[in-house]
């Protein structure tokens, strides 16, 4: 037996998922979200799931880029001013 959701049940994807999720992975986004596994598997889901635990893999690695991934900020488009 399937589960239907309807529009009104279903949470929308947090703002900040994606970061936390690459940041800390799951129990993060658990506990600063406080919401159900299955809530947590949906919004994976809609996130693209692959993409975010291969970023999160990154992370763990050392790889800070992976949040700038996440964040949708290029290295290349970030200029620094310094006035002198």
């Amino acid at each position: 037996m399937s589960i239907v959701y309807r529009p009104h049940q279903i949470e929308p994807v947090p703002p900040r998922f994606e970061e936390e999720f690459v940041r800390g992975g799951w129990r993060r986004v658990e506990n600063i979200f406080n919401m159900r596994t299955t809530v947590v598997l949906r919004w994976l889901d809609q996130c693209d799931r692959v993409r975010l635990k291969a970023l999160r893999d990154r992370y763990r690695r050392g790889d800070l880029s992976a949040l700038d991934e996440v964040r949708g900020v290029s290295v290349a488009s970030v200029v620094v001013s310094v006035e002198g």
